[in-house]
């Protein structure tokens, strides 16, 4: 009964050994793995919805419509506009070329507006997200 006992308890560290070693994978080998497994495209066209929580509890659910497109250079230019609410509605971020050129459109002004580089870390439209982060772009050193 004892010898029973000890090789079930060898038997479980073995296992639990064994899940630590598999789970021993690097942020550069995840990525490799998600760039190998992804889907092969040029472009996308995404609808998805983003939900704001402020520190009340209170939801705001914002619609929003985001077209990809890489280009010849391996550099991908996104558009993403909002379609709800009303109080967001057609505003529109355009990233051109990873970030490097990011534009913003705000119906109430009728023009659009470049951010500059040094704006690129700033919140945008108070959604906790910067404009760099909506341009998409995610490398390595940004895990």
């Amino acid at each position: 009964m004892k010898l029973r006992l000890e090789v079930y308890i060898l038997t479980i560290l073995v296992f639990l050994f064994s899940i630590n070693i598999a789970s021993a994978i690097t942020v550069d080998e995840i990525m490799d793995k998600m760039e190998e497994t992804a889907p092969d495209f040029t472009t996308q066209k995404t609808i998805s919805e983003m939900i704001l929580i402020d520190q009340e509890g209170n939801e705001e659910i914002r619609e929003m419509i985001m077209f990809s497109q890489e280009g010849e250079n391996g550099k991908s230019s996104t558009l993403v506009r909002f379609l709800s609410p009303k109080s967001v509605k057609g505003v529109t971020l355009l990233n051109i070329d990873d970030g490097e050129k990011i534009y913003l459109y705000m119906p109430a002004y009728d023009k659009p507006r470049r951010i500059a580089s040094s704006s690129k870390g700033d919140e945008f439209m108070g959604t906790g997200l910067s404009y760099e982060d909506m341009s998409m772009d995610y490398k390595d050193k940004d895990y």
